[in-house]
């Protein structure tokens, strides 16, 4: 029994030298690869332009640290796309950034040059200008096939919670109205103003809000309250009738209730307003009853 033992243990340490031989021969050769893609990639420490106010109430500015770890960058491995989902914040310099990215088997990461066909080693230790969007190339590990990505790095253009206003060309018909309320519905913007004791209804695209074009109807001079947005149409009460239109020109009465003083309102099947005691009303067949 005991010689069975041992010499099973003989068998077992040779295929246990042979395996280790066979590791140690194919490090000698050096494996290589043929496949290979970016699997990771991220920016580092970023800088911020940052406005401020000083002590004296001039306007001034700072550099802040961002850590760009924060942001995380997909990479369609399908389309070659690598790109960050969440926008920098607005005033983050990426003229001069250090990017950290990782290649499946080894893979030789190299950037295209900006201005000529050239490619230069990537390195974790040298900044990359990613102010416009980057070609990067990754060989293989025994170089035989290579893959192309394109890295763009999108930053907010505005700052947030800030709106800058545009004022369009002036308009003197308008600046006569002493009351108004407007509406944006199908791309087009809709004024109803109050002049003269009749309520004016100007229309005009959103793309030039400077052409405006006033409806050949008019309404009584508390008309322009009632104008709403309700489902496929422009709706607004006049004296207790309901009228709508679809363009703002052409409009046509629906029904007459001498309880409505002003619509409030309105979905895809009902409408409602408010009633001449304060109640409140619904139509259920656009404004008809």
């Amino acid at each position: 029994m005991r010689n069975k033992i041992s010499f099973l243990a003989a068998i077992i340490a040779a295929a246990l030298m042979m395996t280790s031989c066979l590791k140690d021969e194919d490090n000698d050769k050096g494996v290589t690869y043929s496949d290979t893609a970016i699997t990771s990639f991220s920016i580092a420490t970023l800088k911020q332009v940052r406005d401020t106010v000083s002590k004296s109430g001039a306007d001034s500015s700072y550099i802040a640290n961002i850590k760009g770890n924060k942001f995380y960058f997909s990479i369609d491995q399908t389309k070659g796309l690598i790109y960050n989902t969440d926008s920098l914040p607005y005033g983050t310099k990426v003229n001069r950034v250090l990017v950290s990215m990782t290649a499946h088997n080894s893979g030789t990461i190299l950037w295209k040059s900006q201005t000529s066909d050239s490619l230069k080693y990537y390195s974790s230790n040298d900044s990359v200008d990613l102010s416009q969007p980057r070609t990067l190339r990754v060989y293989s590990n025994d170089g035989s096939s290579y893959r192309t990505y394109t890295v763009s790095v999108n930053i907010h253009k505005q700052k947030a919670d800030v709106f800058n206003w545009l004022a369009p060309v002036e308009n003197t018909e308008l600046g006569q109205l002493t009351a108004s309320r407007m509406l944006a519905f199908g791309g087009n913007i809709y004024l109803l103003g109050q002049k003269d004791g009749k309520t004016i209804v100007y229309a005009t695209s959103e793309n030039n809000p400077s052409a405006w074009v006033a409806s050949p109807a008019s309404f009584g001079a508390e008309a322009y309250k009632s104008g709403i947005v309700a489902g496929d149409y422009i709706y607004l009460a006049d004296e207790g009738t309901v009228n709508r239109t679809i363009d703002g020109i052409n409009w046509k009465p629906m029904g007459t209730d001498s309880r409505i003083r002003q619509l409030v309102a309105g979905g895809k099947t009902k409408l409602f307003a408010i009633s001449n005691d304060g109640g409140l009303l619904m139509s259920e067949d656009q404004g008809i009853t």
